[in-house]
């Protein structure tokens, strides 16, 4: 918040591509199979990797696109290097929360023994149309454009793991719009594809698929996510493009951050009402400053919350009586939904929550107006957070 404006990124990462990056590693030289400078990312939350090409056309920034590799692991990826007495890549990872590890951890190497090598090594965008090259030859005969398919969006950003995909013709409605393709020309090397868009334009993402046989008779899909912030002049291969098209993405980007209504953050007591302030902080390393506060029956609490923790978001959630683990599984289910961090604050629908906070980011601040439950016992709070909650929590012991 009012701090400088988000950056224009190389890429944005489909969230089935990856919903929490590990780390980035640079192909060093040839004896991995791919072409040097390729960028290599790591999934810590979905335990893959995939490859990442930079257009470097322009000279102002350099925009990417991302291509998944057929490999998976037992655990999340996190991080990796290139050998240099080997030039092959070691890999290691660990579990967490919201990933899909089936082990603790993992030690692999991808080792390349020297067959073809199938993936995209390079791309440009145009006014008209995509160039993307390829480390190895197809066949002409699969090269046609029904054998494609196209669509783009734009992101709404949030504080989730992952954002929602919007229309770019209809910037209200959720999903996908398909693109055209006018015509798809293979070179005579067979290693790069010009594919003719008319209506091409700088888009936050712009997905190619392909359904093609390599020269070799073997089955290959291609599946690229271009970013496209900015366009090169028209390639005189292709077919012109329908009409004016900008030449830059302005990116207006701004966060989402939480909406459902939360009355009792503002509705003060009545007045005369006598009230106790209770303080309470989230610190860094998943912790609050207070695990136990207490209260009589019914008492009238003003319940501030700080989060002071400079990395992670958290919020503070009351829960009745036996229901922290019921609560705490239900929050770690919402990673799968990027719209449960702007609508419901990652806390779950359920009658056993009594009051909550909304998702805070660092240094912010909210004061929840509650009367402490009739019922005396040992009322759980957590922050729901996903993965955070069986660490983060305490208890508001009514007596």
């Amino acid at each position: 918040a009012n701090g400088p404006p988000v950056a224009p990124p190389l890429a944005f990462v489909p969230r089935g591509i990856d919903n929490s990056t590990g780390s980035q590693i640079f192909v060093e030289d040839d004896r991995w199979g791919m072409k040097p400078g390729t960028i290599i990312s790591t999934s810590f939350g979905s335990g893959t990797i995939y490859g990442v090409l930079r257009d470097t056309h322009w000279s102002e920034r350099a925009q990417g696109a991302v291509f998944p590799l057929p490999f998976d692991f037992k655990s999340g990826t996190h991080r990796g290097r290139f050998s240099p007495v080997d030039g092959q890549l070691y890999l290691v990872g660990v579990d967490g929360w919201g990933n899909y590890a089936i082990t603790d951890g993992h030690l692999d190497r991808i080792r390349y023994t020297g067959g073809e090598v199938v993936q995209p090594s390079g791309w440009t965008a145009y006014k008209n149309g995509l160039k993307i090259e390829l480390h190895s030859p197809l066949d002409p005969a699969s090269v046609k454009p029904e054998n494609f398919l196209l669509q783009q969006w734009h992101y709404e950003y949030s504080e989730a793991y992952g954002c929602r995909e919007r229309s770019v013709k209809n910037p209200d409605v959720a999903g996908h719009d398909e693109v055209a393709v006018s015509s798809v020309k293979l070179s005579d090397d067979g290693k790069y594809l010009l594919i003719g868009i008319p209506d091409i334009h700088p888009v936050e993402c712009l997905h190619v698929h392909g359904r093609l046989t390599t020269a070799k008779g073997e089955k290959f899909l291609l599946d690229t996510f271009h970013t496209l912030l900015h366009l090169d002049e028209a390639n005189p291969e292709l077919p012109p493009r329908n009409g004016e098209v900008a030449d830059t993405l302005k990116l207006d980007i701004k966060f989402v951050l939480g909406g459902r209504d939360l009355p009792w953050t503002r509705n003060r007591f009545k007045e005369g009402t006598q009230s106790r302030t209770i303080k309470i902080q989230s610190l860094a390393g998943l912790k609050f400053d207070e695990t136990l506060i207490e209260a009589k029956a019914g008492e009238a609490l003003q319940i501030n919350f700080k989060n002071i923790d400079p990395l992670m978001p958290h919020n503070l959630v009351f829960v009745k009586p036996g229901t922290m683990q019921k609560i705490g599984m239900a929050s770690n289910q919402l990673l799968s939904d990027p719209a449960a961090a702007a609508k419901e604050h990652y806390v779950p629908k359920s009658d056993d929550v009594l009051f909550h906070t909304s998702v805070l980011t660092h240094n912010r601040q909210q004061t929840l107006y509650v009367n402490a439950p009739k019922t005396p016992g040992d009322y759980p709070f957590l922050c729901t957070f996903p993965g955070h909650w069986g660490v983060m929590n305490g208890i508001l012991r009514v007596k």
